[in-house]
Order: C-alpha cells, then structure tokens, then sequence
C-alpha cells in the first residue's frame, strides 16, 4: 500500500505527463487548440496565480502552466495577418 507522500508523488507525475499532452497538442495542431485556448487560459492563471489555486501548486506543475500560456501567446498560427499597407486586419 502506498503511503501519502508515494502517492502524491504518482499524482504529480500523471498531472505533469497530462500537461505535457496539452503542450504537444498546442504545438502540433495549434488550430485544432481554438477552442481549449481560454479554458487553458483560465486554468493556468488559476492556479499560477490566485490564492485559492496556490495550495495545489508544485514547482514542475506551475512551470507547465506558465508554458501554456507562453506556448498560446507566441504561437505564429494565432497571430493576425498584416494587410499590405501593415496595418492589422
């Protein structure tokens, strides 16, 4: 039987290999993501930056977080094109 810490332990591992899922996906199908975006988005900033989210919190898990957002913002599919004089659409 697996004590508390061996299974919080477990736990972490599977949430890290659940959001590196997230992470992959974003990556290889960016345009199939729309929809995940700002429930993504309202996860990470959940629990990376309100108090109630911070007692879930470990290192690996907010630095996954923060790579989703980071991963959303920077992808190029997301960006808006440029019309021809350079203004934005």
């Amino acid at each position: 039987m697996l004590d508390k810490g061996g299974m919080i332990e477990i736990l972490e591992k599977v949430i890290i290999q659940l959001s590196k899922v997230l992470l992959s996906f974003l990556e290889v199908h960016p345009l199939s993501y729309v929809d995940f975006i700002e429930p993504s988005l309202q996860f990470a900033v959940f629990y990376a930056f309100t108090p109630e989210g911070q007692p879930f919190l470990f290192e690996r898990f907010v630095v996954q977080c923060l790579n989703l957002i980071k991963m959303i913002l920077i992808c190029v599919e997301y960006k808006s094109s440029k019309g021809s004089d350079g203004n934005n659409l």
